[in-house]
């Protein structure tokens, strides 16, 4: 019982990052804050520690851009009835 419990609040789970807001907008200004932050730490880095920073920026703009996604997942159970049911909230279009 006390896993259910532990899913639950998986479940009613709400990152708090502005990176996962629905909004576009504060979306992209969070990352270019981010990025900021690392162009500023790494003006004395060496030149590996700038590309890895880059292909990070990069990696975090192609996650960041795309809009969220619905993912459904079905189990049944051998007598064909649901052996899961999560519910993760509704992501609207």
């Amino acid at each position: 019982m006390h896993d259910l419990e532990q899913l639950k609040a998986l479940a009613s789970f709400e990152p708090k990052s502005e990176l996962a807001s629905s909004d576009a907008n504060k979306r992209k200004s969070t990352l270019l804050r981010i990025a900021q932050n690392i162009a500023e730490r790494s003006q004395q880095s060496s030149v590996a520690e700038m590309l890895n920073s880059v292909m990070a920026i990069s990696a975090r703009t192609r996650r960041v851009l795309h809009e969220p996604v619905n993912v459904e997942l079905d189990v049944f159970n051998q007598d064909g009835s649901r052996a899961v049911v999560l519910e993760f909230g509704h992501c609207e279009r």
